[in-house]
């Protein structure tokens, strides 16, 4: 999660918090939801009982003993005296338990305002659906995150850029202004695929050269896997330069490729 936006001002030296009022507004009444769905999950599982025809005395002639019977259920039983003296026979009965899904639905609510403002898709706050995403649905539900990662990176970019530049001034007395330069990966996060089939393009385009420290960190490699590659690159064409050297020594050896004949004259 970013916190901070490196952008000073007067008002505001030490930057923005990228948690907004909105959110933590948000994030307070989904914890307050939450807490009344605790205290409710009480009734969820202990759903209030009733009895009809039967008054505490049917429980006993001891009065502590009534009383511990009615604890059994912990006051999620309700009595009622018999209507009708010809029939006294007890009944008991369940009042249906409420639903904890009002309390699920707000939190989703919540979770999907606090994704429209900090331009995440829903699915990052663990709500999923029961149909999976396309590809293509996927992409257009995160294209309004890449683009404020983007922007992001610009200005962390600029400020990251400024405090090495600082550092190493302070470190050498020089300014590096040309050496120094911030390189983010691509907020869009593509395929492997994808990146390769990117880079193979520019290559045949003549963008790219094709053993370059440039094409290899387009591709994804780090510094230890781009050296190697390129110690392997250079090691292959030292041979091939060997093998076309000793073949050139055999051409132009005093007759060679001349044909004899059977008798070698």
């Amino acid at each position: 999660m970013r916190t901070v936006r490196p952008i000073l001002s007067g008002q505001q030296p030490w930057g923005r918090s990228e948690i907004t009022e909105p959110i933590i507004s948000y994030t307070q009444a989904a914890i307050r939801t939450l807490l009344r769905a605790e205290i409710g999950s009480e009734f969820f599982s202990a759903p209030q009982r009733y009895v009809l025809n039967m008054s505490e005395d049917m429980f006993g002639p001891d009065r502590s003993m009534a009383e511990q019977a009615l604890k059994m259920y912990a006051g999620h039983m309700m009595m009622f005296s018999a209507g009708d003296p010809d029939d006294p026979v007890p009944q008991l009965g369940q009042f249906a338990a409420s639903s904890p899904a009002p309390f699920i639905e707000m939190v989703k609510m919540y979770a999907q305002m606090v994704a429209g403002e900090a331009a995440l898709p829903p699915t990052y706050l663990g709500f999923v659906t029961d149909n999976p995403a396309s590809a293509d649905q996927i992409r257009a539900t995160e294209a309004r995150h890449v683009k404020r990662a983007e922007r992001r990176q610009r200005t962390f970019g600029r400020a990251w850029q400024a405090a090495l530049i600082t550092a190493v001034a302070l470190g050498g007395g020089m300014f590096p202004d040309n050496r120094l330069a911030v390189r983010w990966k691509d907020a869009s996060t593509p395929t492997k695929a994808a990146t390769t089939d990117a880079v193979v393009k520019q290559v045949q385009a003549g963008i790219l050269p094709t053993n370059s420290p440039v094409t290899f960190h387009e591709l994804g490699f780090d510094e230890a896997a781009t050296n190697q590659l390129l110690q392997a690159q250079a090691q292959i064409s030292r041979q091939q330069v060997m093998l076309a050297t000793l073949a050139g020594g055999q051409l132009n050896r005093p007759g060679a490729g001349v044909d004899r004949g059977p008798g070698g004259e």
